[in-house]
Parts: C-alpha cells; sequence; structure tokens
C-alpha cells in the first residue's frame, strides 16, 4: 500500500526558500537577529558638504615644518558606518568596523577617540578617512567600503558597556 508523504524533501526546500526570501523586510527591524547586539543610531550632521572638501587641504604644507599632532588634518568623517564589531581576544578586545566613503580613492582611514563625548561607561570613536591626491577612480559601492580595526586591552576597556562609532549621517554602538 503506498502512503502518501505529506512533506516531500523538495517542498521543504521550496517553503523554506519562500520563508527566508520574505525575512528582507526585516532588516531594520528589532525582529532580526543580527540587529540584537549592534543598532544604528542617526546623527545630526556635523560637516556641511557645503563649508567642507575633502580635496582642499585644511593648512599649508611645508617641507620645513615637520607633522606633529597639533598640525595633522582631522580628515572627512566616513559617510555611512555599516558594521560594528567587538570580538574578544586573550587581554583584550579587538573593535572592528566597516564603512562606506563618499568618493572612492581613500588612502587611509582611522579610528579616532572622541574625548568630549566619551565618559567612564561609554567609548566614542569618529571613523574618519583621508584621500589620495590622485584622479577620479571608479565609484562602485565596492570601491567605497572600507575598514578599521584597534585593539584595546582589558585594562583599557575596563568599566566600559557602550562602544559607539560615529559616522557623518548614523552611528553604531553596541553593548558589552
Amino acid at each position: 500500500m503506498n502512503t502518501p508523504r505529506l512533506l516531500s524533501p523538495v517542498s521543504a526546500m521550496l517553503a523554506t526558500a519562500l520563508i527566508i526570501s520574505g525575512c528582507s523586510g526585516y532588516k531594520d527591524s528589532r525582529l532580526n537577529p543580527g540587529n540584537w547586539f549592534s543598532r544604528s543610531v542617526a546623527v545630526a550632521p556635523t560637516e556641511s558638504p557645503a563649508s567642507y572638501n575633502p580635496l582642499i587641504p585644511q593648512r599649508a604644507v611645508s617641507i620645513f615644518r615637520p607633522d606633529t599632532d597639533e598640525t595633522a588634518p582631522l580628515g572627512a568623517l566616513v559617510r555611512e558606518i555599516e558594521t560594528l564589531k567587538i570580538e574578544q581576544r586573550p587581554g583584550g578586545a579587538i573593535i572592528a568596523v566597516t564603512g562606506l566613503v563618499r568618493r572612492a580613492g581613500v588612502q587611509d582611514v582611522t579610528l579616532q577617540l572622541n574625548e568630549s563625548a566619551s565618559s567612564d561607561s561609554v567609548l566614542v570613536y569618529d571613523l574618519r578617512s583621508f584621500f589620495s591626491d590622485r584622479g577620479p577612480v571608479p565609484q562602485t559601492v565596492s570601491a567605497r567600503r572600507v575598514s578599521a580595526a584597534i585593539s584595546l586591552t582589558d585594562q583599557e576597556m575596563e568599566g566600559i558597556r557602550t562602544v559607539r562609532v560615529n559616522g557623518a549621517t548614523n552611528a553604531r554602538e553596541t553593548r558589552r
């Protein structure tokens, strides 16, 4: 006697694919498990595009005056912070950030501690980019994606409950 199966493996795979494809609308939702530990926070723009041009140096460059921390340019804030991860390691943690810049051609990316916004339980960093003086390059999203990381010891992370990284249009923060 032939008994009908209620759910064959092929129909189970099709049902699973249909359910998973319907989850794309929950990208920024609290129901998405990827958003449970890190979230995006909207910020007001600090630099207006009309007043700041990353191609024009903010100071005069001289071969006779060495660069010091006081005269070094801050660089432009990265346009959007995509991901923020804190990875535990023996003796401390690594803060890894990925973001999108306004245009391709980034020479250097750095995480700079924002001491005025940081407190005893919150570390605030600014993700800043420095552009090269070369001509235009392709403007694909993958060409504009940048990454930076910083390593902190257990002593530096002691008492820190929240890490926040600022960009020009958003900020991401995660709790430990």
